[in-house]
């Protein structure tokens, strides 16, 4: 054995160690190379090694399976042996039917007088077992990364420079990888959100932890794809730091996002801001003008005067198709020329059926949303191209100004609403600016309300007569039925104050069907307490919500009639011209049905509407009440004579009775008389009066009713 190693130190160490001369002899192994060849099944290599040509060894080795190995190990150490290089060191493996084992083999010249190398073999298997491992669980990674349903990406956290991209987030963009990764900056494609990308490096760089993040990224035909990120900074080689991103293409659901929102904020039908955004808008301008009082704004509420027309008649498909035009012209009308200095403060609403709110901004006075207003009416009212027919009508608009008095969006509402009552009940078409009495108005309206629901129950109400003569006699023939109330707080109210309060709410039919049956049964009471001075008819007014209920208003007076044991003819039903016009067909079917059963019709305010005469001529009516407004005149304007000298005439020729209202003067009888009108009402035969006192206050003979 060379100088090199002294004989305890060479035996202790644990690799197996030969010493071979240039002639590839073994000359000297250590206890490590002999226990191995014991454990390994060659006791005659653990015994006498000494002599083994290690060339012989390896030349067997040629034919095994890992051959290249063992003529890699004989030239390693001839090229020692020969001075071409001081070392050689080789790793193998060593296959055996239980297990398979990895060692490492190196060479190293000895320092002696002799030519010979140190040939060393340490077990490595462990090693290069969890080498493999880590190998392995490395391509797991890269086949994770690869083929992860979601974008991932590996960025330089110094350089910003990208490193990877797996196939997702190539998908995402439609940029292979070479692309993303090359000279050319399509990488840059996903940094369209700078302000986004700037927080979530930073967060990566504090936290070692960045997202989620909403970005933006481009897609290579230029599409917007919405992306959330999410990431950690992870420790490269030499302590590099790397961002490790996961992208998530969010563009469908943020496209639903958007689809919720505009559903949230946006009506359906019209695609106008609907009542939600409508007070979030108002708001805003309130808080505006609170901190600018010289700021400026109107609400103008709006309401299509014919809409529940179109869709009674045309249906709702036309209604819908009607609501979509309304909101295109209120669009069309959101010019520079009424949003002024502030364009993007007007806006248009729906509020909801066929009602609308458009603001105003920016203006500078009530005459500017006058203006406004008349443009809208103008433009509202012309005629549109329904796919069934072209309709027109006007719009009722009530203006509300906004200010610190008006205060929030809801009280500025809710007065541009009451404006626009106020223009409805004035007539179609109108506008009106919103004042504190109409509040008042509509705050009395709304307790008149409340306590009419509960009238009938707490007896409230009463019904009055009211006497209808003979001219020539004097004597009363008929009596029509009057409603009174007598509120325990708010006192006696007239009817002209809660009759359309009841029309409006429906209340009218409950309340009509009870003066009916009221009515029938006092003209039977007053039958039998003295036949002789008991008016021989009674007349009840039909309210238009009445008329609409058809074949069941029938069955209320055949009811009414059976009840009270009255005769048809002895009931007079008193309707206005008005309310026939409103349905002229439905009108005449009820008529016709009623008059089939024998009650007696009239038509009440004769000389109001517009076209009396074809009712006349067109309609079953057996008597005609000519207006008051008549009948005060008819000595102070002789046109008016004419008139009504005329209509009397008209009346009376068709074989109806004629009946003049508002009677107070002995002289419009005696003129009355003179023109052929037979019948007369008014306070100068009797005002109404409660059923007790009507017989004992006429004390005539009745006779035929008119």
């Amino acid at each position: 054995m060379g100088q090199r190693f002294r004989p305890s130190a060479f035996n202790s160490l644990p690799e197996q160690i030969a010493i071979v001369d240039e002639q590839g002899v073994i000359r000297d192994v250590n206890e490590s190379w002999r226990r191995f060849a014991r454990e390994n099944g060659s006791p005659e290599q653990a015994e006498k090694p000494i002599g083994v040509n290690y060339f012989e060894v390896c030349d067997h080795g040629v034919d095994q399976p890992d051959g290249e190995e063992a003529a890699a190990a004989r030239a390693g150490i001839q090229d020692v042996l020969n001075g071409r290089t001081t070392e050689f060191h080789l790793e193998y493996c060593c296959h055996s039917p239980d297990e398979r084992r990895w060692f490492h083999m190196s060479v190293t010249r000895l320092e002696s007088e002799t030519t010979a190398v140190a040939v060393s073999h340490m077990n490595i298997t462990r090693r290069k077992e969890a080498e493999i491992a880590q190998s392995r669980a490395r391509g797991m990674l890269q086949e994770l990364f690869d083929l992860a349903p979601v974008g991932i990406s590996l960025t330089d956290l110094d350089s910003l420079l990208p490193v990877d991209f797996n196939t997702a987030c190539c998908d995402i963009v439609g940029y292979t990888r070479d692309e993303l990764l090359g000279a050319n900056g399509e990488h840059r494609a996903l940094y369209q959100s700078p302000g986004a990308r700037e927080q979530y490096l930073t967060q990566a760089r504090d936290t070692g932890r960045c997202g989620p993040i909403e970005s933006v990224f481009i897609h290579k035909d230029g599409r917007r794809i919405d992306v959330l990120l999410n990431g950690m900074r992870v420790v490269g080689p030499a302590g590099r730091p790397y961002l490790w991103s996961i992208e998530q293409d969010i563009t469908r659901r943020k496209a639903m996002e958007r689809e919720l929102r505009a559903a949230a904020e946006q009506d359906r039908l019209t695609g106008l801001p609907n009542r939600t955004v409508l007070l979030q808008r108002l708001q805003q301008l309130c808080d505006r003008n609170r901190a600018d009082p010289a700021f400026c704004f109107a609400v103008l509420f709006l309401d299509f005067d014919r809409f529940k027309l179109v869709n009674d008649t045309l249906g709702h498909e036309a209604g819908d198709e009607l609501l979509i035009a309304l909101g295109q012209r209120l669009n069309h009308e959101l010019t520079a020329s009424d949003a002024g200095n502030d364009p993007n403060g007007s806006f248009a609403a729906r509020f909801g059926g066929d009602e609308f709110v458009y603001v105003a901004a920016g203006i500078d006075s009530v005459k500017e949303a006058r203006v406004i207003a008349d443009r809208l009416q103008s433009s509202l009212s012309v005629p549109y191209p329904l796919t069934s027919q072209a309709f027109e009508s006007s719009t009722s608009i009530g203006i509300a100004m906004g200010g610190a008095a008006a205060g929030g969006p809801h009280e500025l509402l809710r007065n541009a609403d009451t404006a626009m009552y106020e223009a409805k009940r004035l007539g179609r078409g109108n506008t009106i600016l919103f004042d504190v009495t109409m509040h008042d108005r509509l705050t009395r309206a709304l307790h008149i309300e409340a306590a009419l629901r509960l009238a009938l129950e707490r007896r409230e109400l009463t019904v009055l007569y009211q006497p209808i003569v003979d001219l020539s006699s004097g004597s009363m023939i008929s009596v029509e039925a009057l409603i009174r109330w007598d509120h325990p707080e708010m006192g006696k109210l007239s009817p002209d104050e809660f009759i359309p309060i009841a029309e409006e709410t429906g209340l009218i039919i409950p309340i009509g069907e009870w003066v009916l049956r009221q009515s029938c049964l006092q003209w039977a009471r007053w039958q039998r307490e003295d036949p002789r001075i008991a008016p021989a008819s009674v007349s009840v007014n039909l309210s238009r919500r009445q008329m609409v209920l058809g074949n069941q208003l029938l069955l209320a007076v055949r009811d009414s009639l059976e009840e009270a044991t009255m005769p048809s003819s002895a009931l007079q039903l008193e309707l206005t011209e008005r309310e026939v016009m409103r349905d002229p067909a439905g009108a005449r079917e009820l008529l016709l049905g009623l008059s089939a059963i024998g009650v007696r019709l009239a038509m009440d305010d004769f000389g109001t509407g517009t076209s009396s005469l074809g009712c006349l001529r067109d309609y079953p009516f057996h008597t005609v009440k000519i207006d008051k407004s008549f009948i005060t005149d008819l000595s102070r304007d002789p046109h008016v004579l004419a008139v009504a000298h005329a209509t009397v005439s008209v009346i009376e020729n068709l074989g109806m009775a004629s009946v003049a209202e508002g009677v107070e003067a002995s002289q419009q009888v005696a003129m009355l008389q003179a023109m052929g009108c037979r019948f007369g009402q008014g306070y100068l035969f009797g005002r109404p009066m409660v059923a007790d006192q009507l017989l004992s206050a006429m004390g005539h003979t009745g006779s035929s009713s008119p």
